[in-house]
């Protein structure tokens, strides 16, 4: 599964676009490179577009520890953009498995995941 990214400092965002196949793999690799790039900071929140996944190879049990596998702090927000069903569940499986749930939300809408990234934390 291909794996893009831009780490944009001014909206302090990491960008994440990820499409095909998606396996457990692909995200341990993209974690890794995203830690490793000289840009990132584990503070920034991360906009991950997966409105363009084909399919889905991972377990559920693998997919309960790769909330804590991602890079960033605790103190990072996640907006998952999904369209279809069986991609949205994976989103919310995610969120549910997350150290803190408030700060992963699942969205259908680009510009609604957006607009939630920029709103002051509560």
């Amino acid at each position: 599964m291909p794996v893009t990214y831009t780490i944009d400092p001014k909206l302090r965002r990491v960008v994440t676009t990820l499409t095909g196949v998606l396996t457990v793999q692909d995200l341990l690799t993209h974690y890794a490179t995203v830690r490793a790039d000289p840009l990132f900071d584990e503070n920034l929140d991360e906009l991950c577009d997966l409105s363009s996944v084909g399919s889905i190879e991972i377990s559920s049990r693998a997919m309960s520890t790769l909330p804590h596998s991602v890079p960033f702090s605790a103190r990072s927000r996640h907006a998952l953009i999904a369209s279809r069903p069986a991609i949205v569940g994976l989103a919310r499986m995610f969120q549910q498995w997350s150290a803190d749930e408030t700060k992963t939300r699942v969205f259908t809408d680009r510009s609604a995941a957006e607009a939630w990234l920029l709103e002051p934390e509560s």
